[in-house]
């Protein structure tokens, strides 16, 4: 009997220690988006290039871009308050093979960004033969991109933002925190596991 309660202090303890619920993953749903594109723009590592956007949902948690690359490069996305010089909330590399055409997926912890505030997407290369698909018809309404450090009016590059929204009361656990809490979850599902066993040959 002492240890059946011992057990199921345990399960209590364990199911405490879990964040409260409910849990939201940062997944995120697409955002803002232009999707379209009729020319490239280069991409180096020494002049700013860069697209505004302004979200809507409070928590930014990933961003695609359209890329052109020959041989392979290191490609650094920077998320920026209001303009190319403004503060890094995230920065953000990945080595992306040669040949390589089409979206490209940046995933990063979840920043709080203000719906309704201006944001910047800068993207820098280590290769002159890396580039950023964009559209000159100008089809994105919340921002104007940025060429050389200096806006491009007509343009737009191609991007897509990916954001969440927090319920109330909810707490945001990102997929590597989730992995952390794996063990502890295992732990509680034996716990219980071995509860309901013992109570049921103390009723057989």
């Amino acid at each position: 009997m002492k240890s059946s309660f011992c057990l199921v202090f345990l399960a209590i303890f364990l199911f405490m220690s879990i964040p409260s619920l409910p849990i939201v993953f940062a997944q995120g749903v697409v955002d803002q988006k232009q999707e379209s594109y009729d020319v490239y723009a280069s991409l180096t590592a020494n002049v700013p290039v860069g697209q505004e956007f302004v979200p809507s949902l409070p928590l930014l948690v990933g961003v695609d871009v359209l890329l052109y690359l020959y041989p392979a490069d290191t490609i650094t996305l920077r998320i920026r308050e209001s303009s190319l010089s403004g503060e890094i909330l995230v920065e953000v590399s990945a080595l992306i093979p040669e040949n390589f055409f089409g979206w490209f997926h940046f995933n990063f912890p979840s920043v709080h960004v203000t719906p309704g505030s201006t944001y910047m997407i800068q993207l820098t290369a280590t290769d002159s033969f890396s580039s950023w698909g964009m559209s000159e018809s100008n089809p994105y309404p919340n921002g104007v991109s940025y060429v050389s450090g200096n806006p491009h009016p007509i343009g737009d590059f191609a991007f897509r933002t990916y954001g969440v929204t927090l319920p109330v009361g909810g707490t945001l656990v990102p997929v590597s925190e989730y992995k952390m809490l794996a063990p502890f979850l295992g732990l509680l599902s034996l716990v219980i596991g071995t509860v309901t066993v013992t109570f049921k040959r103390r009723k057989a």
